[in-house]
């Protein structure tokens, strides 16, 4: 069966044509053998979530307490998400708070929390 993954991020007008970055840089992917057997041509689609619209943005449902202080969720970094049949967390993904550019060989911070899952 052929498997497919989501690539999901917030809908935004202003965006490239995702699907045509991905394709042109699919390249990168399937220069490693595991890479191009986890994702073969055409199994990485792009998908679009709702951003907030202006309600949502200036009248939020819930509001915080004076005291509440950092939450998990507040934490950056790339983080498994819990789902327990999430294949890409349990298998090959790996939580971390930067990563090293192979490119330039320098240590990059992660500065927003980024996980499979995430929810703007």
């Amino acid at each position: 069966t052929k498997k497919s993954f989501p690539f999901v991020i917030a809908f935004n007008p202003n965006l490239p044509d995702v699907g045509n970055i991905i394709r042109k840089h699919l390249f990168i992917l399937q220069s490693n053998p595991k890479l191009k057997e986890l994702f073969p041509r055409g199994a990485i689609i792009p998908s679009f979530r709702r951003s907030k619209n202006l309600k949502e943005l200036l009248a939020p449902s819930r509001f915080k307490t004076v005291n509440e202080g950092p939450t998990i969720h507040h934490i950056n970094g790339c983080f498994k998400c819990d789902r327990n049949r999430c294949d890409l967390c349990r298998n090959f993904f790996v939580e971390s708070k930067s990563f090293l550019s192979f490119q330039t060989g320098k240590k990059y911070s992660i500065h927003s929390r980024l996980s499979v899952i995430l929810k703007m």
